[in-house]
């Protein structure tokens, strides 16, 4: 029968898809999932699946109830792992484990047992490396790396793991970049096959025709989110030689920098005759033993001491040059050269290396009190250890600190140290020394004396340094103070004697309080005259108990750092007054043989209140000078009210207490009499009475308040006037009568001339 052209077209498109469809297995064309393609296939659960993979064919997986996936929707639910109580959803022959489908890491059930049935994870690429190869035969040992340097003509050999081998393959993809950073894929240049199906295999990548520059190799999870990017560059570079230091001091190590390609073995050289001694050096001595140092020893046929270094994966490698056994004052020549030049062929590259002899520095004080600590500073190069020597005749002593222990310190990673000394430790008189930082082997069991020829054959320096007799100076914080609720700091440095120094405060009746303050490193101490005192001679508690005057002696110990009285406390004596403690005190710490330092100061104490202490008993008419203290706290300035027998108030000022608690004022009284004088401010009164004599003066004080004198006014006129005109004659005329009176008369007689002058005047207008 005859097919219409619409059923043949129809007829010819069927067998077309399925010739593709039997076909497509046998020649090999790729899908997205390559081995997936016909499914999972008949599996018992759990089946493991790849987070990623799309379209797979799960309905011939039989569950864990029995029963088959087939090919209906099926719904997974999350039951562990990143999945846990997610759900997805697909055909069972084509089902998405994808992150657009929700597919997450972990297990799944998928009939509602609570079994797992299915198990997604991550596909990874585990593991990739690259090997530099010489030739056509892949190798796997040697310098390998995920970045590594190879040589015009060389190859690449690239071995990978992974975990989705059951899944899909691995894709190969190679790219070269250009200057710029652009990228070119070149895959097809380097492999003919760019996959690799199993997981561990080996595959060789053609580079030998590739140019110079960088490349990078991918191995990717085809169709899945797996991926690990490898580099490699092609270089036709000399490999070179870079020292950290061009000059150094001998005995230091120098970092070598060896720069080449991945796995290639470079060879550092010198010549025997730069060494000082080379009868009795080793190749050790120079190269020191490390990790990257292959090999080393000595060419007698070049006379060369020589090393080898593997570069490794990333071409570079460093070594360790010692300059202990090279000559100070000379310049070394390093050369370096590849696996394929001889020490007697011309090297790859050279760098000259500078030796200078170790030395010291130092900084320390011109000038020190005996039993003062100085500190010396300073550097030290290729010198572990230094220490702090005094001469003393012919020899060199071993200096020490406070503590008594020796004067050595550890040199610093930069060379720096910085020692402690007390020159006293050595010497007791006050003159010049030479002082001396030497290098010496550690710190522990230094010698403690040199010979002079001995510590200037071996690394050092040499100042000087003055020794002066000790110091002492003390200050007393502001007074005079209360003795309510006031104290006063003792301070000042004691240079030359013990690390501490004794105060003794002794008080207006005889009474000691003691004290003994540190002194620190600088020479500085400090007590304060009631917390830091405890009474030692006479009752009362250690603070400022009664009005009057406070000697203060502060003791320093003398050259030997021992003072003169064993025990402090027992040089005051009860019972004592003020003078006989002094002179005690004095006679401890002074007489033949004792170098002891003193130094006194004193204060005043007063209860606190206002006085009035200084003004007359009987003065002449005119200023009146008066004075006091106020010993309060907060006092600033007192008000000053003189007052007649009468009690009225003849004059009144203030004064301002100044910083010492004093103050004081010049008052003026013009009248003869006996007047009361009262100071107070704050709740507090001070009063006094004095006389003034002599005539009274036509001048009254400023201050004083004038006493009103009562005046009859007169009787107002029944007639009409012009007041303003009156007014203004009677002003007008008043500055010529009032100049006619004689001045010397008292305030009361000119007003009442002035009222009875207008008193006639207004009676002569009423006349007229």
């Amino acid at each position: 029968m005859l097919l219409s052209n619409r059923q043949s077209a129809h007829a010819i498109l069927v067998l077309i898809i399925t010739i593709a469809l039997v076909t497509a297995p046998v020649l090999g064309i790729p899908n997205e999932r390559d081995k997936t393609t016909e499914g999972v296939g008949e599996e018992s659960t759990p089946v493991q699946v790849f987070l990623g993979e799309k379209d797979l064919n799960v309905s011939q997986v039989t569950l864990s109830s029995g029963q088959q996936v087939g090919a209906d929707r099926l719904t997974l639910t999350g039951i562990g792992g990143e999945a846990e109580n997610e759900l997805i959803t697909g055909p069972g022959d084509a089902f998405d484990f994808t992150g657009g489908n929700g597919a997450l890491t972990g297990q799944y059930d998928a009939d509602n047992d609570g079994e797992v049935d299915f198990t997604v994870i991550d596909a990874e690429v585990t593991e990739a490396t690259l090997y530099r190869t010489s030739g056509a035969t892949p190798r796997t040992t040697g310098a390998n790396g995920e970045s590594i340097q190879i040589k015009p003509g060389e190859n690449v050999t690239l071995t990978s793991e992974f975990n989705f081998d059951e899944a899909t393959f691995a894709e190969i993809i190679v790219r070269k970049f250009d200057e710029e950073g652009d990228k070119t894929k070149i895959t097809s240049q380097v492999t003919s096959s760019n996959k690799l199906t199993q997981s561990g295999e080996t595959r060789l990548l053609d580079t030998s025709s590739l140019d110079e520059g960088r490349y990078t190799v991918e191995v990717n999870a085809k169709g899945l989110p797996a991926k690990q990017t490898l580099e490699f560059f092609v270089s036709d570079d000399d490999p070179t030689l870079t020292l950290e230091q061009t000059t150094v001091t001998r005995g230091d190590t120098v970092l070598m920098e060896l720069s080449g390609v991945s796995d290639e073995a470079l060879t550092v050289s010198v010549s025997a005759s730069a060494l000082e001694d080379a009868s009795s050096a080793s190749v050790d001595d120079i190269f020191a033993q490390t990790g990257d140092r292959r090999d080393a020893g000595y060419d007698t046929a070049t006379d060369q001491y020589w090393a080898t270094y593997d570069t490794g994966e990333t071409g570079e490698v460093t070594g360790r040059l010692r300059t202990d056994s090279f000559e100070a004052g000379s310049d070394v020549e390093l050369s370096l050269r590849d696996s394929t030049t001889s020490l007697s062929s011309a090297p790859i590259d050279e760098v000259d290396l500078g030796i200078t002899e170790r030395s010291i520095s130092m900084s320390h004080p011109e000038r020190v009190a005996l039993g003062s600590e100085i500190q010396i500073t300073g550097t030290a190069t290729q010198t572990e250890t230094v220490g702090a020597y005094v001469r003393v005749d012919d020899s060199w002593e071993l200096l020490r600190d406070a503590d008594g222990d020796s004067a050595v310190d550890a040199v610093d990673s930069d060379g720096s140290f910085s020692i402690d000394a007390d020159v006293s430790t050595v010497v007791d008189l006050a003159e010049p020394y030479a002082l001396g930082v030497k290098a010496l082997d550690s710190t522990s069991n230094p010698p403690t004396t040199i010979e002079t020829a001995v510590f200037t054959d071996d690394t050092h320096v040499i100042g000087n340094i003055e020794v002066v007799e000790g110091s002492l100076s003390a200050s007393l914080s502001a007074t005079p103070l209360s003795t309510e609720d006031e104290s006063v700091t003792i301070s000042g440095t004691a240079r030359g004697g013990d690390d501490v120094v004794r105060v003794y405060v002794v008080g207006p009746r005889g009474a000691v309080d003691y004290a003994t303050p540190s002194v620190d490193n600088a020479g500085a101490f400090e007590a304060e005259f009631g917390d830091d005192f405890t009474r030692v001679a006479g009752a009362g508690s250690p603070t400022p108990d009664l009005d009057g005057t406070y000697r203060v002696f502060v003791i320093s110990a003398g050259a030997n750092q021992r003072f003169a009285s064993e025990d402090g406390t027992t040089v005051p004596k009860p019972g004592r007054l003020q003078d006989e403690q002094a002179s005690l005190i004095a006679d401890a710490y002074t007489g033949a043989g004792v170098d002891d330092k003193s130094t006194e100061r004193t204060f005043t104490a007063h209860q606190p209140g206002l006085y009035l202490e200084s003004f007359p008993d009987t003065t002449s008419v005119g200023p009146v000078s008066v004075s006091g203290t106020a010993t309060y706290d907060e006092a600033s300035q007192v008000r000053l009210v003189v007052t007649d027998d009468a009690g009225e108030t003849v004059t009144q000022t203030t004064a301002r207490v100044d910083e010492t608690n004093q103050w004081a004022a010049t008052m003026n009284v013009t009248v003869p009499g006996t007047y009361t004088i009262r100071v107070s401010e704050d709740g507090r009164e001070a009063v006094g009475r004095f006389s003034v004599t002599g005539p009274a003066t036509s001048t009254p004080d400023a201050t004083m308040t004038p006493t009103a004198t009562a005046t009859e006014t007169p009787e107002p006129s029944t007639e009409t006037a012009e007041p303003t005109a009156t007014e203004t004659e009677v002003q007008s005329s008043t500055p010529t009568q009032t100049s006619a009176v004689d001045t010397s008369l008292n305030t009361p007689f000119l007003f009442g001339v002035i009222v009875v002058l207008l008193g006639l005047f207004a009676r002569r207008t009423r006349w007229e």
